[in-house]
């Protein structure tokens, strides 16, 4: 099926034009960058962690914060420590700074005992990206729980995700 028939027609002659707003360009990216959306990229384990470190090396986007959260304390240190981003060590008690060993139940479990820090890095985000990798135990355990946790405070929640 194509465009044209799913839009009935040409494809444009369903847009309403005279709902856009008479502002050039310039006039609505200067409004935008006035009042921004909240935008958060939180990378959540190791390959999360690493998505976050990648991205703050390359690329430089002005009005988004970062933030990484994993049980293993030196993947926070390997990213934090270079860039003035949050840092959040989940699970505390239950791994001791040394992951999540791959078990999922156990990186779930760190997300849930953290849940206070995790609110505190989400407050006020209108857009949440999470990033993760689905081969480990922190990545696969506690992404959904942010997720859900972002979601809970009415954030709009994106998972950008690898598998192994």
């Amino acid at each position: 099926m194509t465009v044209e028939r799913l839009l009935g027609g040409d494809g444009m002659s369903e847009i309403p034009t005279n709902d856009l707003p008479d502002k050039s360009s310039t006039e609505l990216v200067q409004e935008w960058e006035q009042a921004p959306a909240r935008i958060k990229v939180i990378g959540v384990g190791g390959g999360g962690c690493n998505c976050v470190r990648r991205m703050l090396q390359h690329r430089h986007v002005p009005g988004v914060e970062f933030a990484v959260i994993n049980t293993d304390v030196k993947s926070l240190e390997s990213v934090s420590g270079n860039h003035n981003i949050d840092s959040i060590q989940i699970g505390q008690k239950s791994t001791r700074g040394w992951g999540a060993g791959g078990d999922t139940n156990i990186g779930a479990k760190a997300a849930e005992e953290s849940s206070g820090a995790l609110r505190k890095v989400l407050k006020d985000a209108e857009l949440v990206f999470i990033t993760a990798g689905m081969g480990g135990g922190t990545g696969t355990g506690a992404a959904a729980y942010v997720a859900y946790l972002a979601k809970e405070m009415g954030a709009v929640v994106v998972a950008v995700v690898t598998t192994p």
